[in-house]
């Protein structure tokens, strides 16, 4: 019984310690356990080794025991050793790895873990009392003792802490978020912008803050901190005295989402970027993606201006809403978009911009557009890749020059801005391949838009590398279709990784696409291996949408 007992000790250790797969998981997700477990549901294709662990190694334990009954317990332990040395691998393998976008142990996650450590110890501690002090008949003892050793064990106890730890770290988050509205109605000078949308909210946000930052003193929230804990955080830790502008972005992934975070920053300007279906997993219809980004709007305080990117069809229809003060940017005459894909015609024409783009040149290198307002124009040129970038630029642009930033400061800052990581960011490794890394990316706009931007490096093979949607409901299997013909049309070769590469390969059929250049893959890692063997000098990569990490 020792030995089986120290067995059960060392689990608890290794799945103490697999925890940070689980727990990563919720962080990306807001720590809400209701949504949990339709994440592992949508992407169960990436936890079949810990399926098959688990059920392999009770199926051989328990096989052991029946069929060879009335042995030493240490026989027994012949039985657990496959499935032990498969869950060191497996917690090996978890330990090693270098996400996308790493766990980061915060003071919440830390109290999380040590509470999902001490549910861990539970069926561990009950395990070791049944062997050791004989709670039940010596049959069933044993098998009942080793039910515990799943790596799918934790993933209800790492729900299950988070469940628990959910009222007292509501009223630490309550405390956090006072602290930041405190100190906000503390500077009651300081301008407020808020940014929202469905695609390039984190760029148009870094751009108007390069902007405003020729004239101001500026607050940015960084890289992708657009929820209520991210956004207190850049409050409370990051706004200082003397700052005059504070830009926060704001994410939504339901319906009033937005509104709550307006309650306490009371944003007095509002810029409202593309708008289009993402998170419809938790969204569930288009009418409420429209709702919750126009909460923005409507929570604007005087003087109450709002900003919209008209190039986007669903973000023209929200200006229409808004009946206060309001600016539209875009291109300045309607056009069809590349790769055989047609815009739609807008209510909004060129003549009723407020600010916009013409005589775009996009090449691999960045691109050159002019940037009208009125009677004044000015010809600007960045690195930064694809035409609806030049958008994301124009709108935030109409805002910084609105705040009294000259047309000439706003083309010099365009000129020196860096790419942002993950957003079509243009990696050179010096092996003669060009890689675009759009990995940050997770929505049909972003995608097509991407896919434009591979269109033009014609100096070699391209090839599109992408898992497709997760999170669109019931519309990800028509989105990864419509996603396949994109790449047909854009691209030379396509790697369809996961659960969506059948209706990937589907719509690159549909699109014209050859059967010979399409490959369904379960895996990133699968993806690098192909690319090994065949990725030539001169060709373009390009890595595109939420690639999952966990």
């Amino acid at each position: 019984m020792v030995f089986l007992a120290a067995a059960l000790f060392i689990h608890a250790l290794l799945l103490g310690l697999y925890g940070k797969r689980p727990l990563h998981i919720l962080q990306s997700d807001n720590y809400r356990a209701g949504e949990y477990f339709g994440r592992v549901w949508r992407e169960r294709r990436r936890f079949i080794p810990e399926c098959a662990l688990s059920v392999g190694g009770a199926a051989v334990f328990i096989l052991f025991y029946l069929l060879l009954p009335n042995r030493p317990t240490e026989f027994y332990l012949l039985g657990l050793l496959p499935y032990m040395l498969g869950a060191v691998k497996l917690t090996v393998k978890t330990q090693l790895a270098k996400p996308k976008k790493p766990i980061v142990f915060t003071a919440r996650l830390k109290r999380l873990y040590g509470l999902y450590c001490a549910l861990v110890l539970l069926p561990h501690a009950a395990g070791i009392l049944i062997l050791n002090f004989s709670l039940l008949n010596s049959q069933f003892s044993i098998i009942l003792a080793a039910l515990p050793l799943s790596p799918l064990l934790a993933h209800p106890l790492a729900a299950l802490a988070a469940l628990l730890a959910a009222p007292i770290e509501n009223k630490i988050n309550r405390r956090y978020i006072e602290a930041a509205r405190r100190k906000l109605n503390a500077m009651p000078d300081l301008v407020r912008i808020g940014v929202a949308g469905s695609f390039g909210k984190t760029g148009v946000k870094n751009y108007l803050a390069a902007m405003l930052g020729q004239k101001y003193r500026v607050c940015a929230s960084p890289a992708s901190f657009n929820t209520p804990l991210g956004l207190a955080k850049t409050v409370n830790e990051r706004l200082k005295e003397g700052d005059e502008i504070l830009i926060a972005e704001m994410g939504a992934r339901r319906v009033g989402d937005i509104r709550a975070l307006c309650a306490w920053i009371r944003p007095q300007y509002g810029l409202l970027n593309t708008v289009g279906n993402q998170h419809l997993a938790t969204f569930k219809t288009e009418e409420n993606i429209l709702r919750a980004k126009y909460e923005l709007i409507e929570g604007l305080v005087p003087p109450a201006r709002a900003v919209f990117n008209c190039d986007g069809e669903k973000t023209a229809a929200l200006y229409e809403w808004y009946a206060g003060k309001k600016l539209a940017s875009g291109q300045c005459e309607t056009r069809s978009a590349d790769c055989g894909m047609r815009s739609a015609e807008r209510e909004i024409k060129g003549t009723d911009f407020d600010m916009c783009y013409s005589d775009a040149a996009v090449t691999p290198s960045g691109s050159a557009f002019t940037l009208n307002c009125g009677t004044e124009s000015v010809r600007c040129t960045t690195r930064l890749l694809g035409e609806h970038t030049i958008g994301n630029l124009t709108v935030a642009a109409t805002l910084a020059h609105e705040l009294g930033v000259p047309l000439r400061a706003i083309a010099e800052t365009i000129r020196d801005m860096e790419p942002i990581p993950h957003r079509l960011e243009l990696i050179r490794p010096g092996n003669g391949v060009t890689v675009i890394d759009d990995a940050y990316n997770s929505n049909p706009q972003g995608f097509r838009a991407a896919a434009r931007v591979l269109s033009v490096f014609t100096g070699g093979r391209r090839i599109l590398i992408t898992p497709g949607f997760a999170e669109l409901g019931r519309q990800t299997a028509a989105e990864n279709r419509r996603a396949g013909e994109t790449a047909a049309a854009c691209a030379d070769f396509l790697l369809a990784l996961g659960r969506g590469g059948r209706a990937l390969r589907d719509g690159w059929l549909a699109g014209g696409g050859a059967e010979n250049r399409v490959f369904a893959l379960p895996d990133l890692d699968a993806a690098k291996e192909w690319l090994a063997g065949n990725v030539k000098a001169g060709d373009t990569v390009l890595f595109e949408n939420d690639i999952p990490d966990f």
